[in-house]
């Protein structure tokens, strides 16, 4: 089950598991008060997911911590557990997620709707044939040990009345609704209220081997001023917090980026600033020359995976085929 460490569960009501696009504000003394954008689902982004899972079992061999920030309800840190599962006998990998304690205290009970109409979340069902990211066999394998970490939960073996009242809330015919499963999920993942910027606080200097903040960077530029001018003072603050980071992986850590074109400063009118690299014996088209990639490099850090943008972005209509570097590599200290 998860385990909720500095959380009091309370806030009950707007909540979701599933596939989730809630919304969450913040407020903090001497900030801007911000609201969150929780979207969220299992195996969201399944290359990187994969890419971060091959090089962290081939790089830290005897065990590794994993830290996820702005993990949301907790479906990626989950995935990522399901897919070191068969690295994990010995509960030697370890996954800690973050959110901010708002976004902890909107959950009632660790039960989550896996949608069959959520993309991601289809291979996760026996009809699935398979696509060009993950064949049906693949797929099968996955299906099997996940549900081994998060099974299929009946109502009627549910203990408490806020789990039966949050099981009634969240079921649908397209879904299924899971719970964690203790023997397997204890001692090797849970959750800590915190914010990123703190970073220092929650890891000691080289203490984690991958630090995640996937699909979220642009929550601390001010969203819709991605694409402008940064004012020079967040270049000041991101560029300190990349300093954190690299302070406090190990040596060969991960940073995950994620693949949002609005972390990166990425929109069409930068297509003529792409050139081509390969990755896994393809030729593919990216973009890694923004502020962010340069605060990265200068705070130590070189990209090791490109993942392609996602579809159907409003700013990026021309741009379908261009990869941005999503995961990046601790290459020196600083």
């Amino acid at each position: 089950m998860i385990r909720f460490d500095t959380v009091t569960c309370k806030n009950r009501n707007n909540l979701s598991f599933k596939a989730y696009m809630g919304q969450t504000p913040i407020y903090r003394q001497g900030y801007n008060d911000i609201t969150l954008n929780n979207k969220t689902a299992f195996m969201r982004d399944f290359e990187t997911l994969e890419f971060v899972r091959d090089y962290v079992v081939k790089t830290f061999p005897n065990g590794a911590k994993i830290d996820e920030f702005g993990c949301s309800t907790g479906q990626k840190p989950y995935s990522l557990l399901v897919l070191l599962d068969d690295y994990n006998n010995d509960k030697k990998y370890k996954i800690t997620g973050y959110d901010f304690k708002e976004v902890f205290d909107s959950i009632e009970a660790p039960l989550f709707l896996v949608e069959d109409n959520v993309i991601c979340e289809s291979m996760l069902f026996p009809h699935f044939e398979g696509d060009k990211t993950i064949s049906r066999a693949k797929a099968k394998d996955i299906r099997d040990k996940f549900f081994k970490y998060l099974p299929e939960c009946d109502y009627n073996t549910l203990k408490t009345f806020e789990e039966r009242h949050m099981h009634n809330m969240i079921c649908q015919p397209w879904g299924v609704v899971v719970k964690p499963d203790e023997k397997y999920t204890k001692g090797v993942i849970n959750f800590v209220a915190g914010d990123i910027n703190n970073i220092n606080r929650f890891l000691m200097p080289s203490e984690s081997n991958a630090v995640i903040f996937q699909n979220a960077l642009y929550h601390l530029m001010g969203s819709s001023k991605a694409f402008g001018k940064i004012p020079a003072e967040t270049l000041e603050n991101l560029l300190i917090l990349f300093r954190k980071i690299n302070i406090v992986l190990s040596k060969d850590g991960l940073f995950v980026l994620g693949n949002l074109p609005i972390d990166h400063i990425y929109n069409d009118t930068m297509l003529e600033k792409c050139h081509y690299v390969y990755q896994n014996n393809e030729r593919i088209k990216v973009y890694d020359d923004s502020i962010i990639h340069k605060l990265l490099h200068k705070s130590g850090f070189e990209p090791v995976y490109y993942d392609k943008i996602p579809e159907g972005l409003i700013y990026t209509k021309e741009s379908n085929d261009i990869f941005l570097p999503a995961v990046w590599k601790k290459v020196r200290d600083v």
